[in-house]
């Protein structure tokens, strides 16, 4: 057999177009009775540290499970966002996080992904043993972290725990996101069948949206308890309604993710002078108003200019871990969601830079549309204090609309072509 038969956890949305499902809601493995409950509190730890992951495939979407284990790494299975069968990567993945005020936030792009490269292609002789169980793990990379006051120790819960030696019969527990009501936390509790030196098998209940979850057991130091350390990341049914499985965060695992942790995060594009266009109206550009004293951004028709202090033209520069601030030419003052309003609709006005977080942006990059020297991205801006992105009022083509902060739908009014224009 090319690898393990297995029914992955990820829970698919649509279904192929032959019949067969590439994964069922009835991708379900109760071992006995369910003793799973849902969190109530997902602002308590160690659940503040879940995600869910939204992927878009060509066939549809899948609903997965991840957990931070930095402050912009998440851990997950592999097969949430790659499909070995089909040789696919997923077109779009975002997370969405628990707040502190108990409600989900997001969703929120990511900017990069790294995959086991054994998960995606590893030929032994004529054997293709690609999409094997006991590689089927990968990171989810955000290129700056989210907001502290939104998110307090989003990323101080999970810790991954290399054991040289499990114990068969040791407590444990599973957690996942699960798409019922919008989306619920499960945990459930059971004991260790069984491992070897690339997987671990146990009785815990899973179902449909719980791969990438952490299997783990709280932690304690002298003075109680202080983290949750997670001995695998859950993948699969092993034998349905028997057993389930994760891969073991063995010596290698724990190493390639520490490697990703450690890497200093990069900006996503370079430093300069650009035009910002929305998607959803290409001949216009992002820009202020001719008088400085006013706060309004809006969208207009470009005017060619080779005038580098030009009111549509913008300098873009990385601060620090990912973040950017934008400043106007013309003005010299930024972009900031007014006031740092949570609300939706707020608007995206230009104030002097102070370094709040209302001022500093995430540039989540879709794809490079051209990589000379004027380089061309397609991107998604984030506010980084609100979690909500740049968007152009409505959807309208029409000049003078304006800018405003939305919570993310991908659509065109919230995507950018940023346009090169000097170094």
């Amino acid at each position: 057999m090319k690898r393990f038969f297995l029914m992955f956890v990820c829970i698919f949305a649509l279904i192929i177009g032959s019949g067969n499902e590439k994964v069922s809601a009835e991708g379900s493995s109760i071992v006995g009775t369910d003793d799973r409950v849902p969190i109530s509190d997902i602002s308590k730890a160690p659940y503040n540290s879940m995600v869910n992951i939204i992927s878009e495939f060509s066939y549809g979407q899948a609903s997965g499970t991840g957990f931070f284990i930095s402050d912009h790494v998440v851990a997950t299975a592999a097969h949430c966002v790659y499909d070995a069968d089909r040789k696919e990567y997923a077109k779009s993945v975002s997370i969405y996080v628990p707040t502190k005020n108990n409600t989900w936030g997001g969703p929120y792009k990511i900017d990069k992904i790294e995959i086991n490269p054994r998960y995606i292609s590893w030929v032994v002789g004529d054997l293709d043993l690609s999409g094997s169980l006991t590689d089927d793990y990968a990171a989810l990379i955000l290129n700056a972290p989210l907001s502290k006051d939104l998110y307090p120790d989003y990323w101080k819960n999970f810790r991954l725990y290399k054991e040289g030696t499990l114990t068969d019969g040791m407590s444990l527990n599973l957690a996942g996101v699960l798409p019922k009501n919008g989306r619920t936390v499960y945990m459930g509790t059971g004991k260790l069948l069984r491992s070897n030196q690339f997987v671990m098998i146990y009785d815990m209940d899973s179902e449909g949206g719980m791969s990438g979850g952490p299997v783990y057991k709280e932690s304690t130091n002298k003075i109680g308890a202080w983290n949750y350390d997670v001995y695998g990341i859950h993948n699969a049914v092993y034998d349905r309604n028997k057993e389930n499985g994760a891969v073991r965060i063995t010596d290698e695992v724990y190493n390639w993710y520490t490697n990703i942790m450690n890497k200093k995060n990069q900006p996503s594009i370079l430093n300069g002078g650009y035009i910002i266009s929305p998607l959803s109206a290409s001949d216009k550009a992002l820009r202020v108003p001719n008088s400085e004293s006013s706060e309004h951004v809006y969208q207009a028709t470009y005017t060619n200019s080779e005038n580098w202090a030009d009111y549509q033209f913008w300098t873009i520069q990385h601060v620090q871990d990912g973040k950017y601030k934008i400043t106007n030419n013309k003005s010299g003052k930024v972009l900031e969601v007014a006031r740092g309003d949570m609300a939706q609709e707020t608007p995206i006005i230009q104030f002097p830079y102070t370094g709040g977080d209302e001022q500093l942006w995430r540039i989540s990059l879709v794809r490079t549309i051209s990589d000379g020297w004027l380089k061309e991205y397609e991107c998604v801006i984030t506010n980084v204090k609100t979690g909500q992105v740049l968007d152009m009022t409505g959807s309208s083509t029409s000049n003078y609309t304006e800018a405003i902060q939305f919570p993310y739908h991908g659509g065109n009014n919230q995507r950018f072509k940023l346009t090169r224009k000097w170094a």
